[in-house]
């Protein structure tokens, strides 16, 4: 999913955002398994997402943090905020969009005609606007996580540039609890985002949610980074970000209700606010390139899996289902890692606002 900054770098966040990333994986590739069988079945690996929106309202906080004292120009500054994102993100989102496309043609024996009217159709899913509420076509599935966040973000980030103090420390916790809260009353689940509620998707609702759960996790952070704690209370703060980390991989290969999953948010937000503090022994990792590197690979593995899966879906019927699983997270990294490697190459290669723009003289 979306990359921290540079300066937010945490080790074992890096490595996590690779492993949440997994569980979506697996999370996915349920159907492929026997229903008696217990093989990697993550049943609730859904509570993936959760982290991811956590974690990029915490890198969003942190942000608007560095610009605190300029309220000069917010409306400005917001815009240019979620352009940067919406670019961090579209490039590899086009690379699974052109794969998706080819594969939609495969299994659909599409006609050029019937192919020029899939791409018509699915213009909102390709400038990845699912969940603004147009009809759309899905070719790139899955893309609904990076849309809702792109609208909750565009919603919080100017209300958090104006007001930075008061919105993390009083309107961004109040506002995760109530929605968090009316979700769970209104719907019993966090998960099934497609749920038109009257004025957008419950998918937005659930993003705006966390996404001010992270911004109320910054300021806890900031909090825990003025503090002055024991050793005793630096092994308390360890055993309760591991613990946040473990119960969720824990309950995400169990299966228990979803209820649970309005518990796990909280813990996730206060091991995330943990992990960043540097209080406690895992901010000092040791630097890793391969760490990073699949942290990075984190988010074309989320928007790479859609058209693996229906061509393993289309192409492997009468194998095991443990190993169509398998041929499924394998075909996911593979392809993950090409749409890395190919997007980040041609960013080096390729200066697409020189192409269009002329610089001023």
């Amino acid at each position: 999913m979306p990359s921290a900054q540079k300066t937010s770098r945490n080790h074992l966040i890096e490595l996590l955002r690779f492993l949440f990333a997994v569980l979506i994986l697996l999370y996915h590739g349920l159907a492929f398994l026997a229903p008696e069988s217990n093989f990697l079945r993550c049943t609730n690996g859904a509570v993936a997402v959760e982290f991811f929106f956590i974690l990029s309202g915490f890198l969003m906080a942190n942000s608007a943090k560095k610009k605190m004292e300029d309220t000069s120009n917010i409306g400005k500054d917001s815009a240019e905020f979620i352009q940067k994102k919406y670019l961090s993100v579209f490039p590899y989102h086009l690379f699974s969009y052109a794969c998706s496309f080819v594969v939609a043609i495969i299994l659909g024996g599409l006609t050029a005609a019937g192919a020029a009217k899939l791409f018509v159709h699915s213009l909102p899913n390709l400038f990845m606007l699912d969940m603004v509420g147009l009809s759309s076509t899905m070719v790139a599935g899955y893309i609904w996580f990076v849309s809702a966040m792109l609208i909750a973000m565009a919603i919080l980030y100017p209300i958090l540039r104006r007001w930075f103090s008061l919105f993390t420390n009083i309107i961004a916790p109040v506002l995760a609890v109530l929605l968090l809260g009316w979700l769970c009353q209104t719907y019993g689940r966090l998960t099934y985002i497609s749920f038109w509620t009257g004025l957008t998707f419950k998918g937005v609702l659930r993003a705006v949610a966390e996404i001010a759960l992270g911004c109320a996790a910054f300021a806890l952070c900031e909090g825990f980074k003025a503090m002055e704690f024991t050793k005793f209370g630096k092994i308390f703060l360890l055993s309760t970000e591991l613990f946040g980390y473990a119960i969720t991989f824990i309950y995400a290969f169990s299966s228990k209700s979803e209820t649970f999953y309005f518990y796990l948010v909280f813990f996730l937000a206060l091991s995330i606010a943990i992990s960043f503090s540097g209080q406690t022994l895992t901010c000092h990792m040791r630097s890793n390139k391969l760490v990073f590197f699949l942290g990075k690979l984190s988010l074309p593995v989320y928007l790479n899996q859609y058209y693996i899966y229906l061509l393993v879906e289309r192409y492997t019927p009468g194998l095991n289902g443990n190993y169509r699983l398998l041929v499924f997270i394998g075909g996911s990294l593979i392809m993950a890692t090409l749409c890395l490697v190919t997007v980040d190459f041609l960013r080096k290669k390729i200066n697409i606002s020189k192409l269009l723009v002329k610089k001023p003289a």
